[in-house]
């Protein structure tokens, strides 16, 4: 399912149809940002406020999601039919390419595809966070005495 230019209340309406319970949701990195359309609220304010925890994912380079997406794509499993609009998108995700130099655009094509797209470089940007963290956790030294 694809929407644009809805409410994140209305977001959060139809996510409760697949019938899933979420623990917690990944949100883009400027959902702490506050809009007047909701009264002064961010989206992470309204997704907090109706009971999910909430992750912010930072904000980097298209680029380095791409590749975080791309570091999942063979950990991932497609529903063919329940799937078939965000495989349509990763499919013609791409980037512009100059008429006159041949030279790719620095950032992906905006078009009917890319909302998709972006949201599986999300999932890789989230995936790959949990990793990062994981790592960092894990700094005990066997051998090493908490006294120095």
């Amino acid at each position: 399912m694809q929407a644009n230019q809805q409410t994140i209340s209305w977001y959060l309406a139809e996510m409760q149809k697949f019938g899933y319970i979420y623990e917690t949701l990944h949100l883009p990195h400027d959902a702490e940002s506050k809009n007047i359309a909701s009264n002064g609220r961010s989206i992470d304010d309204i997704v907090r406020a109706a009971g999910y925890k909430t992750n912010i994912l930072p904000r980097v380079p298209v680029v380095d999601s791409i590749n975080a997406a791309r570091t999942i794509f063979n950990s991932c499993y497609f529903d063919r039919e329940n799937c078939a609009d965000g495989l349509q998108c990763l499919r013609h995700y791409r980037y512009e390419v100059d008429p006159d130099s041949g030279q790719f655009s620095k950032t992906p094509l905006h078009d009917q595809y890319s909302h998709g797209a972006d949201a599986f470089r999300y999932i890789g940007l989230m995936i790959q966070g949990k990793k990062e963290l994981k790592a960092r956790k894990q700094t005990y030294t066997p051998g090493v005495s908490w006294m120095g």
